[in-house]
């Protein structure tokens, strides 16, 4: 799918209204796997077990593609994709998301292309 191609990229630059897009809709996409991994899982099973160890894995992978996001909205604003390591960071982290969810992008193209459409 071509969502999840854009979510798993760190090239180019991703605006303020597809990043909240973006991270909504993975957020979204990972607690529906999750919860139905675990759900039958659990039904098969009869010990949620494996579906902790599901909802352990889709955390990890929620987490790249969080980051990745990060990183092309990072580019948006001019800055060096790997501080999205950062957002790791207790209390770093929140006001980095804030900050990415709030702050203008650059106008025009930058060093990682040209600004995205909203």
């Amino acid at each position: 799918m071509d969502v999840f191609a854009k979510i798993f990229s760190t090239r180019g630059r991703l605006s303020r209204g597809l990043h909240a897009k973006y991270h909504s809709l993975w957020l979204v996409l990972n607690m529906l796997a999750g919860f139905t991994s675990s759900f039958f899982a659990a039904f098969l099973t009869g010990t949620n077990d494996l579906g902790y160890t599901i909802a352990g894995i889709l955390f990890y992978i929620w987490l790249i593609g969080a980051l990745m996001v990060s990183a092309r909205r990072l580019h948006d604003l001019g800055w060096d994709g790997r501080f999205a390591l950062a957002l790791l960071i207790p209390g770093v982290g929140v006001l980095l998301a804030v900050y990415l969810f709030g702050a203008a992008g650059q106008v025009g193209a930058n060093k990682y292309g040209e600004a995205s459409e909203n």
